[in-house]
């Protein structure tokens, strides 16, 4: 009753998928890219690149934040930390990127 279960090795699929790729003459496909790591200082990045689509709540000592605005900011945010667990490089895009 004391069994231990035992864990399948790790099956390297890139390797046999490319083994039958080469099989039949086609070229290797590209390992997937490594997800960055998500920090603090990157989650940092990521808002004051967001924040400042909205020059005016950086300047404008009487803006009042709506919102709307803090949705779509919080949003955004959180869109382009998927994209990065994801693995996906996203170099400059709006959220009217995302739904077209």
């Amino acid at each position: 009753m004391d069994r231990k279960t035992r864990q399948r090795s790790p099956i390297q699929v890139h390797k046999i998928l490319n083994e039958l790729r080469r099989e039949r003459h086609l070229p290797k496909l590209a390992t997937p890219a490594n997800p960055t790591k998500i920090t603090r200082a990157v989650v940092r990045l990521i808002a004051v690149e967001v924040w400042r689509k909205y020059p005016q709540s950086l300047t404008d000592p009487n803006y009042q934040l709506g919102d709307l605005t803090l949705d779509l900011v919080n949003q955004e945010i959180c869109l382009r930390i998927a994209d990065l667990k994801k693995g996906v490089v996203v170099g400059q895009a709006a959220l009217k990127d995302y739904f077209n």
